[in-house]
């Protein structure tokens, strides 16, 4: 496959997920805030973007304790 080796390459089955974790009051909070309405806007209005909302379920296990995020 040409992504094996050459830079410039990408795969049309690559995919990302978007999931701000900032702390906040940080130059990175503010790039995650200025960059998620284009997001947010390719997703819903331009379908051939193949940017689109999932549903998701996350649950996190930080010191034992099981955070499920969805309740």
């Amino acid at each position: 496959m040409p992504g094996d080796y050459d830079i410039k390459y990408t795969s049309n089955w690559a995919g990302a997920n978007y999931m701000p974790v900032s702390m906040p009051d940080t130059d990175m909070n503010v790039y995650e805030r200025e960059t998620w309405p284009e997001l947010e806007r390719l997703a819903r209005e331009v379908v051939e973007a193949g940017v689109h909302f999932q549903s998701e379920s996350f649950i996190f296990v930080f010191f034992g304790v099981v955070l499920d995020l969805d309740k």
